[in-house]
């Protein structure tokens, strides 16, 4: 099965650093997004919430078991599914904050997965592309407020 590919982005008058500090922090996850639970299941080999750690996620019957690959401050975090229910295999994500060119930052989120049976990666592309738009919007709104 092929490999599919998603991104989303969109841009906040927010600074990266005020982004970050939320993107960075799993804990915050359900105060600015649809999650109904997040949080860590292991820290990072070197504490905190760096490369290594893992996090659960729960939306819903949805859970996703997810191991931090990059955390770059405050410009990249990747992630890499190792647990939970969705119907899908070789699951990676990152998402990159670049400063905006009159200030504020662009935020992009991109996924990449196949489906654990033909057809499957359609689907979950057609729900997660708008889910993650939204997110992405309400992260940005959540940096403002954050940040101000």
């Amino acid at each position: 099965m092929a490999t599919r590919e998603i991104e989303a982005s969109g841009t906040t008058s927010a600074d990266p650093a005020a982004v970050w500090a939320l993107l960075a922090d799993v804990s915050t996850w359900t105060g600015w997004g649809e999650w109904d639970a997040a949080g860590l299941d292991r820290e990072a080999p070197a504490g905190g919430e760096g490369v290594g750690a893992v996090r659960r996620l729960r939306l819903g019957r949805t859970v996703s078991v997810e191991e931090i690959t990059a955390f770059e401050p405050p410009a990249r975090l990747g992630y890499r599914l190792v647990g939970g229910n969705l119907p899908v295999r070789d699951y990676a994500a990152e998402v990159l904050l670049t400063p905006g060119p009159g200030g504020g930052t662009e935020i992009t989120w991109r996924s990449s997965f196949r489906g654990r049976l033909p057809g499957v990666s359609g689907i979950v592309a057609r729900r997660l592309q708008p889910f993650r738009a939204d997110a992405i919007e309400r992260l940005g709104r959540a940096a403002e407020r954050h940040g101000a």
